[in-house]
């Protein structure tokens, strides 16, 4: 729903950037005006908004943009027979569209319809996988300064290892109690 009304807005936008530029500055029919604006929403947000914007950032999209509307303008009203225009008229679009542009992009990233493609250094840094391990006396569980003479047992306290109940470890379990160290 959020596209939706994103897309909803920049064409409004456009379309009054290109009723000031094509009305105001050239003679350009009110249809005309519409296919302008239809064509300029449609290019810029599948390509600049959607493609450019989250990897160049806004002011290098927006100008992108401006010049993709600019361009487009011109093709249109090359095409179409009965426009008479003036190339200020596309130059003030061109411009019109940067300012709008600027803004929108603005409107695009603060409602997370679109969001900054986050860079290989910012990925690394915030997202760095740690390897480490917690480790202790487990680990080595028959080593002898675990030992503890006085209860005659071995091992950390929770390691699970206790030479007392498994005389087996060493040599079958026939091995007695005071031969054991």
């Amino acid at each position: 729903m959020k596209t939706i009304i994103a897309i909803i807005v920049k064409f409004f936008a456009m379309l009054a950037a290109a009723w000031i530029a094509f009305i105001m500055f050239g003679t350009a029919a009110l249809w005309t005006v519409f296919m302008i604006a239809a064509a300029a929403t449609a290019l810029n947000f599948l390509i600049g908004d959607l493609l450019l914007l989250p990897r160049l950032g806004n002011f290098t999209s927006a100008v992108i943009d401006g010049i993709l509307g600019g361009a487009t303008a011109w093709l249109i009203i090359a095409l179409v027979p009965a426009t008479f225009y003036y190339m200020t008229a596309v130059y003030v679009f061109a411009g019109i569209a940067f300012v709008v542009e600027l803004l929108f992009h603005i409107y695009l990233l603060s409602t997370r319809v679109v969001e900054k493609k986050k860079t290989d250094e910012d990925f690394y840094k915030r997202q760095k996988l740690n390897y480490n391990m917690e480790s202790g006396r487990e680990i080595y569980p028959y080593s002898s300064r675990d030992s503890n003479e006085s209860s005659g047992r071995t091992g950390t306290l929770g390691s699970g290892y206790n030479k007392s109940i498994n005389q087996q470890d060493f040599d079958g379990g026939s091995v007695k109690k005071d031969e054991r160290d």
